[in-house]
């Protein structure tokens, strides 16, 4: 099953991923005037995947049937791996503080998706603002087992909508937050804070909670185990706060243990991908993807010599790739799809005339002065693709990628005068492909910040003419490139295409240099290069992987 299809298959899905999307997106953005690292992301991943399974495994309610989810578990067992990933990768503790927001604002919208599904409901209630639900949700078995209704009922008892309390639970939390940001003192305090005020609310709610669980004292068997819970939680708060620990120096993990823990949610699914629902593995995955994109931009950075962190808008492609990687069915048969991820590198050097003032002419006018500049610009990103084969020799893809990088500029006339810029950008195309005829057009957008700042948005074409499998002419206006060169990118050519994915191509590189290049299909992988020569130069090499 895809990821769109796990998306669609019920409104539970669809919300829980979009609450798990603004919680980790919240959370990404860190904490005030703290950098996020890769340790940060790791230890997010191992978080929601020890999550994803305490919410299949922990299910204090024995009734519940055999591959439900339970929050409850997940947030136990999620908060245990979340403090001890940060406590051995030694990440600030101030990152724990923006999950404060962040773990309530997921919480309340994967609610709304428990409301919409019908599962994790209330007691029967007289109240007008019951929710009742078909013949064919839990809740109508529930009381059809009970006793409370016959199998002639057309619809369940009106039920309290207690997944509905829960998020205005949540939604309230929120709220609150600025003020127990005032209370507390210890870095890291805030989320426990903002964990014992959910446990302490849902200890309350729980008597609306339809259980098949024995009461003692007054409380469910539930309620005394989330009352332990939050008072040991409440102790710790309380012993972190005695403690006063200020924000002291960080000195982070390795790579290598950064590696380690990032590791936990692709091992798990590769284990227990069996036992794993389609929607378990789409959540562990999608938490995974952003430690994992960092950490290839570093080492990828780390063998192009320039700052990784520039790379980060290639987070959501490589996200978007480690789903469908899992998802991807491996079938050879029309009609079929097919993923593809690539990273790339590109260095390039160039000159042009930038307009710097003006100056009074003769003729009593002002003309334009222009000063010479030499340009270096080093740029990397990634890009994921889909494609969709309707036949053999037809298929359509559509592509999304994502470039950050960095230009210095030098005046030819002063050459202590260099200035830095850092670009990013992000452009997305459509390719129809035919036996004989190939077409791409798409749009991208780059921007540029430091000395100067704009934005610019090109539109992105390409032609083939011929078979891809031998001898055919091709053209691009942009290269889907918005921010390698500032000016209008053409090439155009001729290239030669092989049965397995292999090709060499050769043309002029902006209507004045020749280029050559081509690509290396082995083992689904496809290893691109491309060397423009002139006074200027143009060196590009990427790596897609393909996914059928």
């Amino acid at each position: 099953m895809r990821v769109l299809d796990v998306a669609t298959a019920g409104p539970y899905n669809l919300m829980l991923l979009l609450g798990l999307t603004a919680a980790l997106a919240i959370a990404c953005r860190g904490a005030r005037g703290v950098r996020v690292s890769a340790g940060w992301l790791a230890a997010l991943g191992a978080a929601v995947t020890a999550g994803v399974l305490g919410a299949r495994l922990l299910h204090f309610d024995g009734s519940a049937p055999d591959g439900a989810r339970t929050i409850l578990g997940g947030v136990l067992l999620g908060s245990l791996a979340l403090f001890g990933s940060c406590r051995i990768l030694r990440t600030d503790p101030r990152h724990l503080d923006s999950l404060a927001l962040a773990l309530p604002i997921g919480f309340a919208i994967g609610r709304v998706g428990c409301l919409l599904a019908g599962c994790c409901f209330g007691e029967p209630t007289d109240l007008p603002w019951g929710a009742i639900y078909d013949e064919h949700s839990a809740a109508f078995r529930v009381q059809l087992a009970a006793g409370l209704i016959g199998p002639d009922s057309p619809t369940a008892l009106p039920v309290h909508p207690t997944q509905l309390y829960e998020a205005l639970l949540a939604l309230g939390v929120v709220v609150f937050v600025p003020r127990l940001r005032r209370l507390v003192h210890t870095p890291g305090s805030l989320l426990l804070a903002v964990l014992v005020a959910l446990g302490a609310g849902r200890v309350l709610l729980e008597t609306f909670r339809a259980r098949e669980t024995t009461a003692f004292a007054g409380l469910t068997e539930v309620q005394w185990l989330l009352a332990a819970i939050v008072a040991a939680g409440a102790v710790m708060l309380f012993a972190r706060e005695c403690r006063r620990e200020t924000d002291r120096g960080v000195s982070e993990a390795g790579v290598l243990r950064t590696l380690a823990v990032a590791c936990v949610a692709p091992v798990v699914v590769l284990v227990a991908g069996g036992w794993l629902a389609s929607l378990d593995r789409v959540l562990i995955l999608m938490a995974a993807a952003p430690s994992f994109a960092v950490l290839a931009v570093r080492a990828l950075g780390y063998l192009a010599t320039f700052e990784p962190v520039l790379a980060v808008p290639a987070i959501v492609p490589a996200a978007a790739l480690l789903i469908a990687m899992q998802q991807a069915a491996d079938t050879t048969t029309y009609p079929r799809t097919e993923w593809s991820l690539g990273v790339s590198f590109s260095a390039t050097q160039e000159h042009e005339d930038r307009v710097v003032g003006f100056e009074a002419s003769d003729c009593g006018g002002f003309v334009d002065v222009f000063e010479p500049y030499e340009i270096q610009r080093r740029v990397g990103g990634a890009s994921v693709a889909f494609t969709k084969h309707t036949t053999a020799d037809r298929a359509t893809t559509i592509r999304l990628r994502g470039f950050a990088g960095r230009e210095r500029s030098r005046s030819d006339a002063d050459a202590s005068d260099v200035r830095t810029v850092t670009l990013g950008g992000a452009g997305t195309a459509v390719t129809l492909d035919f036996r004989w005829v190939g077409i791409t057009g798409g749009v991208a957008a780059g921007r540029l910040s430091g000395d100067s700042l704009r934005s610019d948005i090109l539109g992105t074409a390409a032609v083939r003419v011929g078979p891809l499998e031998g001898l055919h002419a091709f053209g691009a206006i942009n290269d889907l490139d918005p921010i390698a060169h500032s000016q209008s990118v053409t090439r155009f050519g001729v290239g030669y295409g092989l049965s397995n994915g292999s090709a060499v191509r050769a043309g002029i590189w902006r209507g004045e240099a020749p280029f050559v290049g081509g690509t290396i299909a082995v083992r689904g992988f496809q290893l691109e290069p491309s060397l423009a020569f002139s006074d200027d130069y143009d060196f590009r090499i990427g790596v897609t992987r393909v996914f059928r």
